[in-house]
């Protein structure tokens, strides 16, 4: 029984086929023809399996996609602090963790030793950090003149302190 349904559909796409090519297709033939054809390009123009063309692959040959998330830039000095608890932590926090290291990267530096590069770009990025951290104090909203002077002076000078050796880490030359 399916072989003769066989025969039987495949005579019947022949003699469809053979009435298009010699144009003696009915309305019907075209009709079927026009369907067919929209049928096959919507395939192209409106892919259902995906963008690429092809059908997805099972999970089992997916590749595991691991999602890096970057860190939000969050504060080195808590925000509990007043401003001139964060004066004074900046310069301490300087003092006690990157002058030191500061000073020895620009007596030693090696533009080919690895280590030292990545020292001196450490370096920048936390000093610019502490930087950000006095630009965030806003000493505009003072009212006493006195304490207000006093925090300007305070963090004037740390900035300029900081700023020094920023300026000349920046200028150690690295090869790229």
């Amino acid at each position: 029984m399916d072989g003769l349904l066989q025969k039987i559909n495949t005579d019947a796409v022949v003699s469809f086929y053979q009435r298009l090519i010699n144009n003696n297709a009915s309305d019907m033939d075209k009709c079927i023809a026009t369907v067919g054809a929209v049928g096959v390009l919507s395939l192209f123009v409106f892919n259902p399996f995906g963008g690429s063309g092809n059908i997805k692959k099972s999970k089992k040959n997916k590749k595991r996609v691991v999602k890096r998330t970057i860190p939000k830039y969050e504060p080195i000095i808590k925000k509990e602090l007043t401003d001139e608890e964060k004066v004074v932590e900046v310069k301490r926090k300087f003092n006690e963790e990157y002058k030191k290291d500061a000073e020895q990267i620009l007596q030693s530096f090696d533009k080919n030793n690895e280590k030292d590069v990545y020292k001196k770009g450490f370096l920048g990025e936390m000093l610019m950090k502490l930087l950000l951290e006095l630009d965030s104090i806003d000493v505009s909203q003072i009212e006493d003149l006195e304490k207000k002077s006093k925090l300007k002076e305070g963090r004037k000078n740390t900035i300029h302190e900081i700023q020094g050796y920023l300026k000349q880490i920046d200028a150690l030359k690295v090869d790229k």
